[in-house]
């Protein structure tokens, strides 16, 4: 891995003389002479892209705007950084920001991972927080998961009585029973 207290500018892939992406996550055009419509040539001076913020506000990333020929494209700065300076060599199609914090596009807070690795890192760490209560469909409070735990019996209190009792399908309280949703608890 490069040391990451030195600036290192590489090429783009597939924007080779355009854009140039760092391994502290900053992302620059390249000084070139474009061709104008009217035959001649122009420069353009290369600076550092400003970086916008993408996606749901939980869940926000920085993105910038790149162009080649006339073509405007938005790409993450996180996954530019990682395709650029990280080897891939088991195929792993995400990039997971080590500290958690997707602002920080350092080479040295990314690593490539599985979406299941992904998933397990944020729970792991507390990022998501969309389970148990904290899902924006749940039905049932803690205190309901543990109780329809403690007091199913088969072929006395069924599935079908809890599920009336607290106004949830039959289904929900069969997920609750088999830890296929609830699993914190």
């Amino acid at each position: 891995m490069a040391n990451t207290s030195i600036v290192e500018y590489m090429n783009v892939s597939g924007y080779e003389g355009y854009y140039q992406v760092s391994n502290l996550g900053k992302v620059r055009s390249v000084t070139r002479y474009v061709c104008r419509s009217r035959g001649g040539k122009q420069i353009l001076v290369g600076r550092l892209l400003r970086n916008s913020k993408s996606g749901p506000a939980q869940s926000t990333y920085y993105s910038v705007a790149l162009s080649k020929k006339g073509k405007a494209t938005t790409k993450r700065v996180h996954r530019l950084v990682a395709e650029t300076f990280l080897p891939n060599n088991k195929g792993k199609a995400e990039v997971n920001h080590i500290n958690g914090n997707k602002l920080d596009n350092r080479l040295s807070n990314l690593e490539w991972c599985t979406s299941k690795e992904n998933k397990q890192h944020a729970m792991k760490t507390g990022l998501n927080k969309n389970i148990g209560e904290g899902h924006y469909a749940h039905k049932l409070c803690e205190k309901s998961v543990r109780d329809i735990r403690a007091t199913y019996v088969p072929y006395e209190y069924t599935i079908a009585m809890i599920a009336d009792e607290y106004g949830v399908s039959k289904g929900t309280v069969q997920d609750v029973l088999e830890n296929s949703t609830w699993r914190s608890i």
